[in-house]
């Protein structure tokens, strides 16, 4: 090798070694900032590391010299006792480990439609919590997530939420509404263990798997029984049904999603087809009007699966959607709602 060859090679090796020592300085890089502790991360943005204020009402910063801040570290608010209320601000979408646990007086949370990720314990403990609503965008609900939130009385699951974790709500006893949307796919161990006051869940069809002891179970002297009066709704050859049988809960069953769905349209007409549902009482379509859904067919049997929605114009665009019902005494049990969005063509 030459000694202009060997030079090059040096050279390029110092130079490979500064800029690694560069990205890895600035990936660890920590400052303080008002009540904070900040971390850069490799992509530039803030992690909030630390939070030493005071204040009742916190509302952490979008922005920290210039850069957005991403995520909510491992720790960082734990057991805060002043804490009332935190917002959470846009582009966050990590709040990671036991973020914000046993802040024992936090009672409300606003969260960023950014959030995709609550990890382990991360509001385990905040006993006064009665209020959070979950982001449509969220994707994981780790384990212990809200464990032991005491006061929180209702959640929604959004339908990007694959799975709930080990014990995610256990211990929620003022817990009495449980949502469950389309597109969950797995209820972990004693996720909702020692819910006392949650009488009753619908899971899903999309749920594949479910824990054992996940749901209406409750602990009490190191023994194990059933929460009393628990319920489950699901439709047929569904796995909720599955584990209402293999646990002997009561069980409602309610129509399933309408299946294969077609849709035939002309520049004034949307037809929709749809295979039929044994278990369904009839089946309803609506349409988005005036910032409002309005029902504008209602078919009382189950054989008819098809509907036309006349006088429409050209190539406009509308929303509608389909659910079929079942009749559980006098009270209409409804599947889960099937969205689309249609132009009609030109003329």
């Amino acid at each position: 090798m030459s000694k202009f060859k060997k030079m090059t090679a040096v050279l390029l090796s110092v130079v490979m070694f500064v800029c690694c020592f560069t990205v890895q300085a600035v990936a660890y890089e920590e400052y303080e900032y008002k009540d904070y502790t900040c971390q850069v991360n490799y992509d530039g943005n803030i992690t909030i590391r630390k939070y030493y204020g005071n204040d009742s009402k916190v509302v952490i910063p979008a922005t920290i010299k210039g850069k957005k801040v991403t995520g909510i570290d491992t720790n960082s608010f734990a057991n805060n006792d002043k804490i009332k209320s935190v917002t959470i601000p846009k582009n966050v979408t990590n709040i990671s480990s036991g973020a914000f646990y046993k802040c024992k007086n936090l009672t409300t949370v606003s969260l960023p439609s950014t959030l995709e990720s609550i990890h382990d314990l991360a509001f385990s403990g905040c006993t006064s919590l009665y209020n959070i609503n979950l982001p449509a965008n969220l994707c994981e609900i780790h384990s212990y997530a809200f464990s032991n939130c005491t006061s929180l009385k209702t959640i929604t699951i959004p339908s990007k939420v694959e799975s709930i974790g080990d014990y995610a709500f256990e211990g929620c006893t003022s817990l009495r509404t449980v949502n469950i949307n389309y597109g969950l796919k797995k209820i972990g161990w004693r996720a909702f263990a020692n819910c006392t006051s949650l009488k009753s869940v619908r899971i899903p069809e999309s749920v594949t798997n479910i824990d054992s002891y996940a749901l209406g179970y409750v602990e009490k002297d190191w023994r194990t029984t059933k929460v009393n009066g628990f319920k489950i709704y699901s439709c047929d050859n569904s796995v909720g049904k599955k584990y209402a049988r293999e646990n002997e809960f009561p069980l409602v069953i309610v129509p399933s999603t309408m299946k294969n769905i077609k849709i035939s349209k002309t520049s004034t007409s949307v037809t929709f087809s749809w295979s039929r549902d044994e278990d369904a009482k009839g089946y309803i379509i609506e349409q988005y009007v005036g910032s409002k859904w309005k029902e504008i067919k209602k078919i009382t049997n189950n054989k008819t699966t098809k509907y036309t929605v006349t006088g429409l114009k050209s190539n406009t665009k509308y929303k509608f959607r389909l659910k079929s019902y079942a009749m559980n005494g006098k009270n209409e049990l409804y599947s889960y709602v099937t969205t689309y969005s249609v132009t009609t063509p030109k003329k």
